[in-house]
């Protein structure tokens, strides 16, 4: 007795699959291509159970047992993945450079900072317009290399590419907002105040401008992570494209 072929989810149901995710909010292109996989493994697994459903009636079948939320739920957690992915790669970073032997450089780049700061009190001026203008030029560079990486994936965006996105919250509310306030308070942008002059201000402008340069290094890594990927998920895109 001939074996009955296993069936398997083919080229356009994959797209179809695809596609729905797409329109159900997975908005980064390598989290959908994930759950694609997982929801077609599913498809397969309710097939083999009873082979003569057509693809929508064993898809439904999958959509139905997220319950009476739907994929409200898996959009929640792609939110939270998306979120953690990228502090997993920010506290790498900072871990490199908070342990030995790197956190020597760290330390002694905080403490010339510091020295430097209380010979000549002028350069608290010259270190937080670094800080503003390296952070602002830092955003610039990741949100046009984030566009143009999308580009060549016809649009679509990966994990990775929201780090833009997270370094703007960084710039808002950690450089620009600060700014807003003081600028509506007294209609200047004065980064030489009494407090920061002070010998607590000086330490604090040390130790941000150092903490503030590895997160600006951080987040350069993770386009250059994003660089690297363009071409295996344009490969892997293809897959779910007929």
């Amino acid at each position: 007795m001939e074996m009955q072929k296993e069936r398997t989810v083919s080229p356009e149901e994959l797209q179809f699959i695809f596609n729905f995710c797409k329109k159900k909010d997975i908005y980064y292109v390598d989290l959908r291509m994930e759950l694609v996989d997982h929801l077609a493994s599913r498809v397969e697994d309710i097939w083999e159970k009873d082979p003569q459903l057509s693809f929508k009636e064993a898809f439904h079948k999958v959509y139905k047992s997220f319950g009476i939320f739907g994929m409200l739920t898996l959009v929640e957690e792609h939110s939270k993945i998306v979120t953690k992915k990228y502090w997993t790669h920010t506290k790498r970073e900072f871990k490199h450079w908070l342990r030995p032997p790197h956190i020597f450089a760290t330390v002694l780049f905080m403490v010339l900072c510091y020295l430097s700061l209380k010979a000549l009190p002028v350069l608290n001026t010259i270190i937080w317009g670094v800080i503003y203008v390296s952070a602002l030029s830092t955003f610039i560079y990741m949100f046009v290399k984030a566009k143009r990486l999308s580009k060549r994936m016809s649009g679509e965006k990966s994990m990775l590419l929201a780090s833009s996105r997270y370094y703007w919250w960084f710039l808002y509310y950690l450089l620009i907002l600060p700014g807003q306030s003081q600028f509506a308070a007294d209609m200047t942008f004065n980064f030489s105040p009494a407090p920061m002059i002070s010998e607590g201000g000086m330490i604090f402008t040390s130790v941000f401008f150092c903490l503030a340069l590895i997160y600006s290094v951080a987040n350069l890594k993770m386009i250059m992570l994003a660089e690297e990927q363009v071409e295996s998920l344009k490969e892997r895109l293809s897959f779910y494209r007929v």
